[in-house]
């Protein structure tokens, strides 16, 4: 199957309704809204940016701040906040690096780890609940072709 679009031209008008962009935009945007909400029905005050980091530090350990944000696609300023809000209610910690003072180490606490276990079950529910309807090799299609769509930009 040719998944390739045909290549803009005069002729061709730009649908933003239609748009991948605006479609991956609403999802994601849609997919924290709802996580938020769940967290907050089991009185759990931790946004979607809050739980990217808890979740990818779980999996990484430990991590330079510099990192995170180019990973999860955040700016300098908004890493920092984010990362503050998790400091200051001691899930992770920062440390300026040994060898270089211009990086922090960040890592989730004991707190964050716990934190991890008791919040993912409402994020597996939250995915669950979006993907209803959709079977699970047409899932993993959608994700295949995203991660290329991604690979393709960072080209």
């Amino acid at each position: 199957m040719n998944l390739s679009l045909p290549v803009m031209n005069e002729m061709m008008n730009y649908d933003f309704d239609g748009s991948l962009g605006k479609i991956t935009q609403q999802v994601s945007k849609a997919l924290g809204k709802k996580l938020e909400v769940k967290f907050a029905q089991h009185t759990i005050l931790i946004n979607a940016a809050q739980w990217s980091i808890i979740s990818m530090l779980y999996k990484k350990v430990r991590v330079i701040q510099k990192d995170i944000g180019i990973y999860l696609g955040m700016d300098k300023v908004m890493i920092k906040r984010v990362i503050d809000q998790l400091e200051n209610k001691e899930i992770v910690t920062r440390e300026s690096s040994k060898h270089d003072k211009r990086f922090n180490h960040i890592q989730l606490t004991q707190t964050g780890r716990e934190l991890y276990l008791k919040l993912m079950p409402y994020a597996l529910e939250t995915l669950n609940e979006a993907c209803i309807g959709i079977d699970e090799t047409e899932m993993d299609r959608c994700i295949d072709i995203l991660h290329q769509v991604y690979a393709n930009i960072k080209r």
